[in-house]
């Protein structure tokens, strides 16, 4: 049976994860972000430094990052390491959603549940001054262009 699910979207610097991770706390539930990556490598048997380095970031178009040793494994061959994060990572929270209630942040979950009867998809965001703040004060981002990084 399925359980009930909260996934969070948020821009960058919004406060979607410590809201989360607040709610999280709230309710008593379980949360995950980053912590998926973990699942993810003990899964599919691939290092949580080979997952971090495609996390959040878009595959070049152009190539495929065979220079990475991983890509280089018979079953990824040909197949960019993101797209591989991607699907696994999808199954997990599908799996997840299946036997806990919980929140999940980003990690597209609210497309990997997309058919999921009982989630709840939340988008979060803030002013550009308000993240622009934000990440300089948190993040280290500097005061003189953070909004490039955003």
């Amino acid at each position: 049976m399925s359980k009930q699910v909260i996934t969070i979207n948020r821009t960058y610097g919004s406060n979607g994860r410590l809201i989360g991770k607040a709610l999280s706390e709230r309710l008593n539930i379980p949360f995950y972000d980053k912590e998926l990556i973990e699942l993810v490598s003990q899964e599919c048997n691939i290092p949580a430094k080979e997952l971090e380095k495609v996390d959040e970031k878009r595959a070049n178009q152009w190539h495929l990052p065979l220079k990475e040793a991983m890509q280089m494994e018979p079953q990824y061959h040909f197949r960019p390491m993101n797209d591989v994060l991607f699907d696994a990572q999808s199954t997990v929270i599908r799996d997840l959603a299946e036997k806990e209630d919980c929140i999940i942040v980003g990690r597209c979950a609210d497309y990997a549940l997309h058919n999921h009867e009982k989630c709840l998809n939340v988008f979060i965001h803030a002013s550009t001054e308000k993240k622009v703040e934000r990440i300089v004060k948190l993040y280290g981002e500097t005061a003189d262009k953070p909004e490039k990084r955003l």
